[in-house]
Parts: C-alpha cells; sequence; structure tokens
C-alpha cells in the first residue's frame, strides 16, 4: 500500500477563528484513485482549546458544496496537525473535495492566501455539532486554510511465508543436490549429493 497527501501542507499566515464556524477549502485529488484514510488541519495557537472535528464534502462545481461523504468524531485541538485517522473514504484520481473543519472554540489557524477565486468559503450560521448533511455558503473568498487528505492506494501487502514456497518447491522440483545447512553458528555449508 502506498500513500499521498492532497490539500495544502504550508501556510504563509495566521488567522484568529472562532468556534461555531464550518471552515472549507477545495482541493483536488491529484494522488492517486483508492481512499481518504486521515484528515488533518493544522493550529498555530500557543493555547489551543475547545475540540474539532473535520469532514469531506463532494464538490457541487461552480463554488458549490455537494453533499457530506464523511464525517469524524471530535477531538481536542492541539498546537500543530490536527490529525484524525482510521476513515475510509472512496476518493477518484483527479476529483475535486470539498474539506472542511468546524471547531467548538476559537483557536489561531494557519492559511494560505491568493488560492484561487471561490477556493475557500464558510458557514458562520452553524453551532458546533454534527456536519450538516448539505450547506451553502455566500461567503467565498481566495484563502485556504491549511488542511489535508491523506490517499491510501494500490494492493493490498502480500506476505511473504517462506514454509509455503519451502513446501511448493519439495513437491514440484527434483534437486539432484541437497543443500546441508551448517548448525547455527559455523560459517560454512557444503553440497551432498551427486
Amino acid at each position: 500500500m502506498a500513500t499521498g497527501t492532497f490539500g495544502l501542507d504550508i501556510g504563509n499566515n495566521n488567522s484568529a477563528e472562532g468556534g461555531d464556524v464550518i471552515l472549507a477549502a477545495r482541493f483536488q485529488n491529484t494522488v492517486a484513485t483508492g481512499n481518504i484514510t486521515q484528515l488533518e488541519f493544522e493550529a498555530n495557537d500557543g493555547a489551543p482549546g475547545g475540540n474539532a472535528i473535520m469532514g469531506i464534502y463532494a464538490d457541487g462545481g461552480a463554488g458549490a458544496i455537494g453533499a457530506l461523504l464523511l464525517e469524524t468524531v471530535g477531538q481536542a485541538v492541539v498546537d500543530d496537525w490536527n490529525v484524525f485517522v482510521g476513515l475510509n473514504q472512496a476518493a477518484i484520481l483527479n476529483t475535486w473535495y470539498v474539506l472542511c473543519l468546524m471547531m467548538s472554540a476559537g483557536n489561531t489557524l494557519r492559511y494560505q492566501n491568493a488560492m484561487g477565486a471561490d477556493s475557500g468559503c464558510y458557514d458562520d450560521t452553524e453551532v458546533y455539532h454534527a456536519l450538516p448533511a448539505n450547506w451553502t455558503s455566500a461567503n467565498y473568498g481566495t484563502n485556504n486554510f491549511v488542511m489535508r487528505a491523506t490517499v491510501t492506494y494500490g494492493g493490498a501487502a502480500v506476505p511473504f511465508n517462506i514454509g509455503a514456497v519451502a513446501s511448493m518447491m519439495r513437491h514440484k522440483l527434483s534437486l539432484p543436490r541437497q543443500l546441508v545447512l551448517p548448525p547455527f553458528g559455523v560459517r560454512s555449508w557444503a553440497i551432498r549429493g551427486g
């Protein structure tokens, strides 16, 4: 399995944000088709407080927000990357998604300005609780908060079982010689048979 992230890894500014606001940004999955297994946002607050939840919405196109695809469980905000793990949401390569967060109390967050028209938005009519199934915003801008999604992709790792391979080899191959391994600690070996 491999992983990669889409969204923002760094920002160039800080913003003091209040609680009870959905902060959202539109990002394209440039990683791979797979599953979103982790969401993160970055706080830069010497004294963080309250809890936060994150979510993923479908992109409704033309600046619109689609249906809620996934919501995390709330957890305490920390002064650094806030990481939400154990997620499993299908993600398609080159598809746009809206990542969002909502906090129960005010915190200073990292953001990147000048990200493009209608790339970020917020809804200040909410109260910290479960994210709404659908919502709209009249508050669009060009600033995106530093948040990202981790996509896990690729086939499952196949465990290597040497015992099964050796058993198959014994039954499938007829070897004219036999390899005799020395006792533990001895550094030589010999080939017997003819």
